[in-house]
């Protein structure tokens, strides 16, 4: 009667083992599983290339010197993953600088003429955007959390500075353009949001920004003589730390 009875309570237990299996993705078992991180790479420069002329005597004409403009350098986004456990953080790269050109001219006797020395303009220079990812929770009912959201920051850009021009020398003559200093460019950051989560919202953090300087002029001679249009500074651009939103707790 005892043997029957055992028979009996370990057919009905493999039965409901096989009938109902377990659900390992939470719906019986929590999981403390983490969203994966996110970092995206630092970007290089985008500098525009300079003019530099040295000599005892120097002559150029018509269009004389014009310094190379500053390109994009940008960082990509960065979007941490979501998970039981926690949102992964996120953090983008850092650019690197887009520089206007400089124009330089030294030596004794210095003509340049017609358009005469324009430096470059500074360029783009801007970290991309990171996201936090969310920390969600699973299972049937849902189960209890602490799980927090990633943390973002995004991050820093480079300088975007119009180039300058410069003028040493024993005696100097430019006209009829002159001298043209490079605006400032564009140097931002990225916007940084941190991720949800039912223990805390991730925090967040935008990256700090470079500079974006007009360029300046300076001459340095015993004559100096410019002329027509002559010394113009380059205007300052934009410099604009991107916006950071805390994440919800859920």
């Amino acid at each position: 009667m005892r043997t029957s009875f055992l028979t009996i309570f370990v057919l009905a237990a493999t039965s409901l083992v096989a009938g109902a299996p377990l659900d390992t993705r939470g719906n019986n078992f929590p999981s403390f599983a983490l969203g994966g991180n996110a970092q995206s790479g630092n970007s290089g420069n985008a500098n525009g290339g300079g003019v530099y002329n040295a000599g005892g005597f120097i002559w150029n004409q018509p269009f004389a010197n014009k310094a190379g403009k500053g390109g994009l350098t940008q960082s990509g986004t960065a979007q941490g993953g979501s998970g039981p456990g926690g949102g992964g953080f996120a953090v983008s790269g850092n650019t690197g600088n887009a520089k206007g050109g400089d124009v330089v001219n030294t030596g004794s006797v210095i003509v340049n003429g017609y358009k005469s020395n324009q430096a470059g303009n500074g360029g783009t220079a801007q970290s991309g955007n990171a996201y936090g990812g969310n920390a969600w929770k699973r299972g049937n009912p849902p189960s209890f959390s602490f799980a927090k959201g990633g943390n973002a920051q995004s991050g820093n850009s480079g300088n975007a500075d119009g180039g300058n021009v410069v003028n040493a020398g024993g005696f100097i003559w430019n006209q009829p353009f002159a001298n043209k200093a490079g605006k400032g460019g564009l140097t931002q950051s990225g916007t940084a949001q941190g991720g949800s989560g039912p223990g805390g919202g991730g925090s967040a953090v935008s990256g700090n920004t470079g500079n974006a300087n007009g360029g300046s002029i300076g001459n340095f001679g015993g004559v100096i003589v410019n002329g027509y249009k002559s010394n113009q500074a380059g205007n300052g651009g934009t410099a604009q730390s991107g916006n950071a939103y805390g994440g919800n707790a859920s």
